[in-house]
């Protein structure tokens, strides 16, 4: 369970289940997951999930808050109030993996904020992705591809290397295939955002 969460959520175990079981669901062999990650020394002392696939390493950290979510402007808000610490905080574990794990280009390197609700929040509060365990499937396999599939399992593989073996925990990812990504042919060689959209929900 991650650190630095303060009071700001309720139902950890739940909402981790929650996320796991989203995770869980995208598209077995395109994507792998590891799950409760050690970040000794930083201001989350775990991440819930590292996801990599074709749309690269997705450093995913899982809340259960209330109140109206808003993301506007690349800014995150509950109840109208900016959440910009905890923005800061995940957008840190983002940084923590390519300190952790040097090799890894930092711009594959994607922190998400993903909320333990049913209905679909996406947008960007500055570098971190927004989404929740009901649209986390629908928004990692729409992004664009920076990898064929070959690169994102050597990606894995590495990261299983790279960290000690009980720092983590591997997932197994087993939904149906997916044909989400929104681009064809060669994968690319820079990070797209999917879209940066304005999301608001209660």
């Amino acid at each position: 369970m991650s650190g630095g969460h303060g009071g700001d959520m309720t139902g950890e175990g739940a909402r981790e289940l929650a996320t796991t079981r989203a995770v869980d669901a995208l598209p077995a062999g395109a994507w792998r997951a590891l799950h409760d990650v050690r970040f000794p020394a930083r201001r989350l002392a775990t991440v819930d999930h590292l996801v990599v696939g074709r749309a690269g390493v997705f450093v995913v950290d899982s809340r259960d808050w209330t109140g109206a979510i808003d993301v506007d402007s690349n800014v995150l808000t509950q109840d109208g109030s900016s959440r910009d610490a905890t923005v800061d905080r995940v957008a840190d574990s983002g940084k923590a993996l390519t300190q952790l794990v040097p090799e890894l280009d930092p711009q594959y390197v994607v922190p998400v904020l993903c909320f333990d609700r049913d209905e679909p929040i996406t947008g960007w509060a500055g570098e971190v992705l927004v989404c929740t365990a009901g649209n986390l499937v629908d928004v990692f396999t729409s992004q664009r591809r920076v990898w064929d599939a070959a690169r994102a399992k050597r990606v894995f593989d590495g990261l299983t290397w790279a960290l000690p073996p009980d720092w983590y925990r591997i997932g197994e990812p087993s939904g149906p295939p997916r044909s989400g990504h929104r681009l064809d042919g060669p994968a690319r060689k820079s990070w797209v955002p999917w879209r940066r959209s304005s999301a608001k929900h209660v």
